[in-house]
């Protein structure tokens, strides 16, 4: 059987395997499939993130942050996971983002 491609660099030291390559490799190993409570973390972080970028740097700030972190995660857990909503998640990072978490 093959193993599914990550179109991504390594999350972690050069040389190392990252997490998702692992739990990509591994499905059914404790701990490797993503919990809609994983995906409301990350929303979560991401509408906390933009917020900070957008409340100390402006609109200028949110773009670079939605641009290079936001768009790469959504991309990646589409990827991942072809039951993945990107409406819903976006709905939950601006939900995130205007309560300032």
């Amino acid at each position: 059987m093959g193993q599914k491609e990550i179109a991504h660099s390594p999350l972690t030291l050069l040389g190392d395997a990252c997490y998702c390559t692992w739990a990509s490799q591994n499905p059914t190993e404790k701990g490797s499939i993503m919990t809609q409570k994983d995906y409301k973390i990350l929303a979560e972080a991401m509408g906390e993130a933009l917020a900070r970028a957008s409340a100390t740097g402006g609109e200028e700030a949110r773009t670079l942050v939605y641009n290079s972190a936001y768009g790469p995660l959504v991309d990646r857990l589409e990827s991942d996971n072809p039951r993945f909503d990107r409406s819903r998640f976006a709905s939950a990072v601006a939900v995130a983002e205007s309560e300032g978490c």
